[in-house]
């Protein structure tokens, strides 16, 4: 019980308070897919569409992926380069 609970305590210090969250939007032509993790070997969990709000919480810059939360709540990895500031 006490090891639950610690790895409850790691995962919400791990989480990135939505305050400090900052929008940004997908930026490919029609989608890109959303995958469980940074890179094209995961599995794809989904689709965002191109002009979605999504939320970034975490970036690997190694392998060129942002996690994002999308406008339904999903949260996965895409491509950075799909991701900006600016509305499409």
């Amino acid at each position: 019980m006490k090891q639950l609970f610690s790895a409850l305590a790691v995962l919400m210090m791990l989480a990135v308070p939505a305050a400090h969250a900052k929008d940004n939007y997908i930026s490919d032509e029609l989608f890109t897919y959303m995958h469980s993790g940074p890179g094209t070997q995961y599995r794809i969990i989904g689709s965002v569409d191109a002009g979605t709000k999504v939320t970034v919480v975490d970036t690997n810059r190694n392998e060129g992926y942002s996690q994002v939360i999308d406008d339904r709540g999903r949260k996965g990895w895409v491509e950075s380069k799909y991701v900006t500031n600016q509305p499409g």
